[in-house]
């Protein structure tokens, strides 16, 4: 299963992807068109016309909220616009392509008041026999990593300035400091007195000014 950002929906990407059965579950651009009961619309408009239920309780940004999620079953028709340029420098025409039938599942978050956080509007090719909302979890555990993301990209780690020469060398860099990060995050959720006092010497050599209510949260991320 390839779980995928807003920057994986490329219609020629999704129709290779179905091609050779990968399955994949990719976040969708609302301003795209697709094809939805026998007519073209804008994606966040067939989102906008559904109807929810299967609401669950979870934990976003740190307070609680809950996961609301609908589907429909639409078409992609559009054809492909390659970013490539052909030998004349010229960029590639469009390409036409088999229409693509999908599973859209939208899924949105809110507050105790009904107020909406978040919406994902999802693309996805695999089978019916996996529910819906079990989808719409699968993208918010996803969403959870980006501040794993930040930290070793640019945050902490900053991945992008690494000198190493070869995938093994980075591998293995990645490994230590990935293990660094789960270390932290075991200190940060552990409620041991011996922890709360590593904590706060954590934090102080950070340098980072933050009230005492947020110590427990995240004191290093």
């Amino acid at each position: 299963m390839h779980i995928i950002d807003r920057e994986g929906d490329s219609i020629s990407h999704m129709r290779e992807l179905s091609s050779h059965e990968y399955s994949f579950l990719i976040r969708g651009k609302g301003g795209h068109t697709v094809e939805y009961q026998g007519k073209n619309q804008k994606l966040n408009d067939v989102a906008d016309s559904l109807s929810y239920n299967n609401t669950v309780t979870i934990n976003y940004k740190g307070k609680k909220s809950y996961l609301s999620v609908s589907e429909a079953t639409i078409t992609l028709t559009r054809m492909a616009k390659p970013k490539r340029f052909n030998d004349e420098g010229k960029r590639i025409s469009l390409q036409p392509g088999k229409p693509l039938p999908l599973r859209l599942v939208v899924s949105k978050v809110s507050d105790k008041k009904g107020n909406v956080l978040a919406r994902w509007v999802l693309l996805s090719n695999v089978p019916k026999e996996i529910k819906c909302d079990e989808l719409a979890r699968w993208y918010y555990w996803r969403s959870t990593i980006e501040s794993f993301f930040k930290l070793i990209k640019s945050a902490g780690h900053n991945v992008e300035s690494w000198l190493q020469k070869s995938a093994k060398a980075l591998l293995r860099r990645l490994i230590i400091a990935s293990m660094a990060c789960v270390l932290v995050w075991r200190i940060q959720r552990d409620e041991g007195i011996q922890n709360a006092k590593t904590r706060k010497f954590l934090c102080r050599l950070s340098g980072r000014l933050q009230k005492e209510v947020a110590e427990k949260a995240r004191p290093l991320f």
